[in-house]
């Protein structure tokens, strides 16, 4: 009865870490259509998570448009 009850645990994991990462990829998705009206170049990794070609500038760090939303790079 103990491994039913692991097997239990095992499915209930994954599927919370499946929703975890669908729920990540859909903030970085919603991060990069809103990076393209600030004009901040967002780290590499929030491009990755949702699925588009990385700006050869990205780097591990948020760059903040220097102009504030909406000013031209």
């Amino acid at each position: 009865m103990e491994t039913d009850q692991n097997k239990d645990v095992t499915l209930i994991t994954s599927s919370a870490d499946a929703t975890e990462l669908r729920i990540r990829k859909a903030a970085a998705h919603t991060a990069v259509e809103a990076s393209k009206y600030t004009g901040d170049i967002l780290p590499r990794i929030a491009y990755e998570l949702a699925g588009v070609p990385v700006p050869e500038d990205a780097t591990d760090e948020l760059q903040p448009n220097p102009g504030g939303p909406g000013a031209p790079r």
